[in-house]
């Protein structure tokens, strides 16, 4: 099978959350464009039926390496040759496309990557793609931190566990914004410690920016208290509405 060498990556990693997946209705295994309307196909749709929406690679504060997304026509991107590709993915900071025209004809389209002139070819199928970003992203590992990768975390200990415990009681929502542009979140804490930060998650709504985190500094909320927390979340390439 075409990704057998996946399920077998996924099978040997005991860390928690290093690749991450999220189920993808049946719906997300269509692209809808300029009135047109066409099932996917290929290994492309073939990952996203049986892994769906992947994060891979996320020992940084869950931001993924290499990922995967649903194709969907608010990713398109027109060259000026006329040329158009639509995104679903990337390998660091390398964003990936497909040839619309293919994907809207029924075809398997090869990967590219995209300027403001044209696309280039980088690999000639989803798959190959694949296999090459996973063989990077995980070439950027010495064999001691692979291993560590491999075997999991040390189990807590008591204090640790108290203190993973407590975050999970921290509650979190953002209420609106600083006039200097920072997001102001409320944060309660529902737990019997105070900790000295929390970090969560941060990504634009359509998933179409970035999947990111950042701290908050709670150490002055104590337990059974709620305060509001000024932070900049990364504000320079996500609009408010899109938060």
């Amino acid at each position: 099978m075409t990704f057998d060498w996946l399920r077998a990556e996924i099978e040997a990693i005991k860390s928690q959350r290093f690749h991450i997946f999220e189920p993808l209705d049946s719906a997300d295994y269509v692209y809808q464009s300029d009135n047109k309307e066409v099932l996917l196909v290929g290994d492309y749709l073939d990952f996203l039926t049986n892994f769906g929406y992947a994060k891979m690679f996320t020992d940084h504060g869950d931001s993924p390496t290499v990922s995967v997304y649903r194709l969907k026509a608010y990713r398109r991107y027109v060259c000026k040759d006329g040329s158009v590709f639509v995104g679903f993915g990337f390998r660091s900071h390398q964003s990936v496309y497909f040839d619309e025209d293919l994907v809207l004809s029924g075809q398997q389209s090869p990967v590219y990557t995209v300027n403001t002139n044209t696309g280039k070819l980088i690999a000639p199928s989803f798959s190959d793609w694949l296999f090459e970003s996973y063989r990077w992203a995980k070439s950027k590992y010495s064999p001691k931190h692979w291993a560590a990768v491999l075997n999991g975390p040390k189990p807590f200990s008591e204090a640790e566990s108290k203190v993973a415990d407590a975050a999970e009681k921290f509650k979190f929502k953002l209420i609106g914004f600083h006039k200097d542009g920072d997001a102001l979140i409320q944060v309660e804490n529902h737990s019997s410690l105070t900790l000295p930060y929390l970090t969560i998650g941060v990504k634009d709504k359509s998933d179409a920016v970035l999947v990111g985190a950042v701290w908050l500094d709670t150490s002055k909320i104590e337990p059974n208290q709620t305060a509001i927390i000024k932070r900049a979340c990364y504000k320079n390439q996500i609009q408010q509405d899109e938060l």
